[in-house]
């Protein structure tokens, strides 16, 4: 099978010839693998986020999945560095965020927000979901990675209501906006939706991939819980994921996925309701247990993730990750499960990343190289 026939036979729960695998790297996970393979070092790699530059890796370990991202911000035509302090930049990113960038950081101190007044909503400019911009660089990077590996399983990146509407309006104000003016936080969440449904459309339509996918990446939730109260979830936001499901799906995604990090347990049974069938990245960390999920779903929901990269992968015995990753494959025989982690970080060394890929070769996957 190659990668994409793999990947869509398992989210289908149809047989397969071995696990699929999706991993995210760190800069320096990619720097130690490098270096142990005698590779020259990729410049100005960004070592304490995820890297990604990390094609030779991936086809390396044979991971079978990439995710591309179309340029989604709402206002990427009012970019501009502003000032130099130091070796800092100011600057108004895609959002029209006034951010803070330090060198060597992949984030910023946001300054000032572009909606620090809620009744500019109405009157707030986005750019056009359909300029070409937008998507030149994803489509790029489907043509060049198509050609380096095999045929590997794309599937394309939108953001969600939640975080998304906490861009315009700053992260504190967000959550005081929650709680106190429900109708401004519905309103704020259904504009951004809007304009996210809309970029996520074009970009189905323009990357023409085979049996797509498309997920909405939506951190709502913390180790020990969502971030906002399942009632208050369901009244404020599923709403709008419900429309992005029925939107992406009526533009001819076969499947469409929801990541955040967290336990997201108690939304589960509304995200299902609303058509989202595959989950990531399923943290155990947080309770997130892929074999208790799947007695609890069956096959409504596939699961793409579940190796635990903060406990198990970084610090836990050789036995200790045996054991985790036999857990973890034995619900392997009825599909619906592509194995990976939140993303693997540089605590997780080259020698346990390679354990890992022993014992799923014992599974029925190719060992690395």
């Amino acid at each position: 099978m190659t990668a994409t026939e793999r990947v869509n036979a398992a989210l289908d729960f149809q047989p397969v010839d071995y696990i699929p695998r999706y991993d995210l790297f760190w800069g320096g996970v990619i720097a130690a693998w490098r270096k142990r393979q005698g590779m020259a070092p990729l410049p100005e790699v960004v070592v304490e986020d995820i890297e990604p530059r990390d094609a030779e890796l991936r086809a390396y370990y044979y991971l079978d999945v990439l995710k591309v991202v179309p340029l989604e911000d709402t206002a990427p035509t009012g970019f501009q560095v502003l000032k130099r302090e130091g070796k800092d930049l100011i600057v108004r990113d895609g959002w029209g965020r006034i951010v803070r960038q330090i060198p060597g950081s992949p984030y910023g101190e946001v300054l000032e927000v572009p909606l620090s007044d809620k009744a500019q909503l109405d009157v707030l400019q986005f750019d056009s979901p359909l300029a070409d911009r937008r998507f030149a660089s994803m489509l790029k990077q489907i043509s060049e990675e198509r050609d380096r590996l095999n045929d590997p399983y794309i599937f394309i990146k939108v953001g969600g209501p939640y975080l998304r509407s906490s861009f315009l309006r700053g992260e504190i104000q967000w959550y005081l906006d929650i709680l106190e003016d429900r109708a401004f936080t519905v309103a704020l969440a259904s504009r951004i939706s809007e304009h996210l449904t809309a970029v996520g459309v074009e970009a189905l339509r323009r990357a023409k991939l085979p049996a797509p996918s498309i997920w909405i990446f939506d951190d709502v939730a913390a180790n020990r819980g969502p971030l906002v109260s399942p009632i208050d979830y369901e009244n404020l936001f599923l709403p709008s994921i419900r429309n992005m499901v029925h939107a992406f799906k009526g533009a001819g995604a076969r499947h469409v996925g929801f990541h955040s990090d967290g336990d997201i347990r108690p939304l589960l049974d509304g995200l299902v309701d609303a058509g989202i069938t595959i989950i990531n990245p399923v943290e155990p960390r947080a309770g997130m247990d892929v074999v208790q999920l799947r007695n609890r779903y069956g096959k409504r929901l596939a699961f793409v993730g579940g190796l635990c990269n903060s406990k198990v992968l970084p610090f836990g015995t050789d036995v200790e990750v045996r054991h985790h990753i036999e857990h973890i494959m034995s619900i392997a025989a009825e599909s619906g499960l592509v194995v990976g982690s939140h993303t693997i970080s540089n605590d997780i060394s080259v020698e346990r990343y390679d354990l890992t890929a022993k014992i799923l070769a014992e599974y029925g996957r190719p060992m690395p190289g």
